[in-house]
């Protein structure tokens, strides 16, 4: 077998850069869209998500270029990114959020129930002593009220 060139071994291997590099941006994104199916967020947060993830995709792609190929753009690299984001999400994307974001709700779900329950079990008995903390203090202020009026009335 021939023995490839140091050149063309690195210029395969920035491709190979390229291909994890879309799957890593892929994965990420499905991060920031599961976040979304788990905890509702207005247009606004999503715009500024989306900008902090562009923004790190382009200093991520800069650090990666300067690297590996000492700035010098190469356009295999963002074909190998851009095909495997397009074949990772005709692939994988929709199955992954979907059942990542499903799980993680009902995750929540059944934490959420006994904790619930254990929250009420052990405040019950605090907060019968905190409304009769609440009460008396009422009474107390009303009494002070009461006379405080008497005595400035008194002076006059």
């Amino acid at each position: 077998m021939a023995d490839v060139a140091p050149e063309v071994l690195h210029e395969i291997m920035f491709f190979a850069v390229s291909v994890l590099f879309g799957i890593g941006l892929a994965l990420g994104y499905d991060v920031i869209l599961i976040l979304r199916s788990v905890v509702p967020h207005n247009i606004m947060m999503r715009f500024a998500e989306n900008l902090i993830y562009l923004i790190m995709t382009g200093i991520a792609t800069f650090v990666i270029v300067e690297d590996w190929n000492g700035g010098v753009v190469r356009g295999y690299f963002f074909a190998g990114v851009m095909l495997t984001v397009l074949c990772y999400k005709k692939i994988m994307q929709q199955h992954l959020v979907v059942v990542m974001s499903t799980g993680i709700q009902k995750a929540i779900y059944l934490v959420k129930k006994p904790v619930k329950w254990l929250g009420k079990a052990v405040f019950k008995p605090f907060k019968k002593f905190i409304l009769f903390c609440k009460t008396r203090l009422t009474v107390c202020i009303k009494v002070f009220r009461i006379r405080l009026c008497k005595h400035h009335k008194g002076e006059g």
